[in-house]
């Protein structure tokens, strides 16, 4: 008997302890795995609008930096969100800053227009249905729809020193693809950046000085989206908001 009773069988309670312990252990497998993921996508949607806010930084500092003060024209009415700048740029189509030998003066190549728009398809738009409301220097207070598009112009392109006459390029795409679109005056178009907030430009000029200002806000939406009701809080004060704001002197 002593010997039989040894080797008893499992009992029930001890079945169920260790089905507990198990399911415990999944359950905590899994929660490790949730909780990963999320920081992992949580870091790779940081490091994806620091990108976004470095290619802004970078495009305008360098392509400013060579511009001709005086065919800069900017344009910003209080009643049109689509802010922009544009002038004469003596970048080749392989980025080489041409210069005349004889004269040491740039070889105008083209000209480079930049501007806000939102695009038309509703899907673009997280939190679409919010009211577009702005605040003094116009920037959007609620919704993070506008994209920052680069333009390049030819010579003969119809820009004068009336802001107006930027009107006719500051189109509105319908999404990133139809920028690819062939469009009237316009060699290439593309997307520096979205989720912007507004643009604004400032020129200071005097006697001893030309400077421009780029300043550029950009909210960090895809972060914001996991924390807070995007479209019915004021975004202008949020730490998902970063300002850029980019002064250089022009060469000539």
């Amino acid at each position: 008997m002593g010997k039989f009773g040894k080797n008893r069988g499992t009992t029930i309670q001890e079945i169920t302890v260790s089905c507990y312990i198990y399911i415990l252990i999944v359950i905590l497998f899994f929660a490790l795995i949730k909780y990963g993921s999320r920081s992992w996508k949580s870091i790779e949607t940081r490091m994806d609008a620091q990108k976004s806010i470095q290619l802004v930084k970078n495009t305008l500092r360098v392509e400013l930096a060579r511009i001709s003060y005086a065919t800069l024209v900017v344009y910003q009415p209080d009643d049109d969100y689509r802010h922009a700048l544009c002038f004469k740029s003596a970048l080749d189509q392989n980025d080489n800053f041409v210069i005349d030998e004889e004269t040491g003066r740039p070889v105008w190549q083209k000209y480079l227009l930049f501007y806000l728009a939102r695009p038309r398809a509703p899907a673009l738009h997280p939190g679409a249905t919010c009211l577009p409301e702005t605040g003094k220097d116009g920037s959007d207070l609620k919704c993070p729809h506008k994209w920052l598009i680069r333009k390049v112009l030819p010579l003969e392109a119809p820009v004068t020193a009336d802001p107006a006459s930027l009107k006719p390029f500051l189109t509105e795409p319908d999404d990133v693809s139809s920028l690819q679109i062939p469009e009237a005056g316009v060699r290439e178009a593309r997307v520096l950046a979205q989720d912007l907030l507004g643009l604004t430009v400032t020129k200071t000029e005097s006697a001893t000085l030309r400077e421009v200002t780029v300043s550029v806000k950009i909210f960090k939406l895809k972060e914001a989206l996991a924390t807070m009701a995007v479209g019915k809080v004021d975004l202008s004060s949020s730490p998902f908001t970063v300002e850029l704001d980019c002064s250089v002197i022009p060469n000539d």
